[in-house]
Order: C-alpha cells, then structure tokens, then sequence
C-alpha cells in the first residue's frame, strides 16, 4: 500500500450497552488481511485477530485502502455491526445453490414446460417454468393418484398456476432427468415435455384412470 499511513475509520459494536454502535480508528498498516465474503462482502482482519465485515466487494476495498483521498479512510457506511451470523448463513446457502446450480445444469440451464397439477387433483394445466427456480433438494418422486410414479416438485422463486410453490408432473425423477440431458446435450435452452407429461392419458382421461386406479388398490 502507498504514501503515508493513513487512519481507518469503521463502526464496531456499542462499548457495553452505551450505543448500538461505535466508530472505531487505527492505522492503515493495523491490517492484517482481507477476505471476499460473497460478491458483495468483505471480511477485514487486523493483527490483533480483529474481524470486520464490510459491504463492499474485496477489489472495490483494496483500491478504497491503497487510494485515500485524505487522512482518514471512512469506511462507516459500509461497516456491517449487526446481522453478521445471518449474513453468513445467507452467504452459506448462496454457495451451496451455486453449487447445486452446477451440478444439476442439464436442468438448471433449461426452461421446461409440461402439464402439471396440484396435489390430490385430476386437473392438467400447461406450464413453464426454469430449471433453475427449482428448489433441486426437494425434487422427489412418488405413487401417484392415477397409478404408476409421479415427480413432486417445488419452486424456490415464483409461484406455480395452483397459487403456491408446489407441483406434479406425471413422470418419473430418471425420466425427467433424461428429457433435460438430451435437450441440453443439443445445446437447447428450451424442452417440452408436455406429451410426455399426459401419455397415461392417451386413451383415457385423468378422471377415469384416478377411478381405475382406486378400484384396482382397494382392499
């Protein structure tokens, strides 16, 4: 860092109660590290073991603190004093969609549309949705009303046509997952699955086959 040692100025929690919040100075040279806590976090650790967080991305900070305009680097605004563990927790669950997001991109890079229903109805509606709203730890499949397997589903942004984050397609998760890998090994950005979502329903309707299927598991 260049020219003279210039004071750093932050907000640290109150002194015992006395205010929310305090300002707190030292030495420039008092730094002992930086740290990028996300895109938008800093995490500034002095020599005396000293944590601070601060929003503000860790390039954005390092010119802050090696181009001061003046004797005093004023870094008030900027000084996270509460919500630091909550922070964390949101920074925590960031990594782990992004993550998640890789992972599962032959659906997360797709937006998909299919006939899908609420649970316990008989009622298709078309609907499109992205991959990547999908809530990907919730993708569950199971016995479906009409027979065979269904997929259970949730979003984690938006809403589904039934007013809620929760839907069903008629399929099975490997048949889901296969639809999506062969639309993104085409470099598709775009699968309909909607005949697929209705083959039960061929040659017969959602209704009739529900009842069907009642009568053939009763005991």
């Amino acid at each position: 860092m260049s020219g003279d040692d210039p004071w750093v100025e932050v907000l640290v929690s109150g002194y015992e109660g006395i205010a929310t919040a305090d300002a707190y100075a030292f030495k420039r040279e008092k730094i002992d590290g930086l740290r990028a806590l996300g895109p938008e976090h800093s995490l500034m650790t002095l020599k005396d073991k000293t944590e601070i967080i601060l929003h503000m991305p860790q390039a954005a900070l390092m010119r802050r603190l090696n181009e001061p305009e003046g004797a005093v680097i004023d870094l008030k605004d900027k000084t996270l004093v509460t919500g630091r563990d909550a922070l964390i927790k949101n920074l925590r669950a960031e990594a782990k969609r992004r993550a998640e997001m890789e992972k599962e991109k032959e659906i997360t890079s797709l937006n998909i549309k299919a006939f899908v229903r609420a649970s316990q109805k008989s009622e298709f509606v078309p609907f499109t949705f992205a991959g990547a709203d999908l809530q990907l730890n919730e993708m569950e499949e199971g016995g479906s009303i009409h027979g065979g397997q269904n997929l259970r589903l949730k979003l984690r942004n938006g809403e589904t046509p039934f007013g809620n984050k929760s839907f069903i397609i008629e399929t099975r998760l490997d048949e889901f997952r296969n639809l999506c890998r062969e639309a993104y090994q085409k470099g598709a950005d775009f699968v309909d699955i909607s005949e697929h979502s209705m083959r039960k329903f061929r040659d017969i309707s959602p209704e009739q086959r529900r009842k069907l299927h009642e009568r053939e598991n009763r005991p």
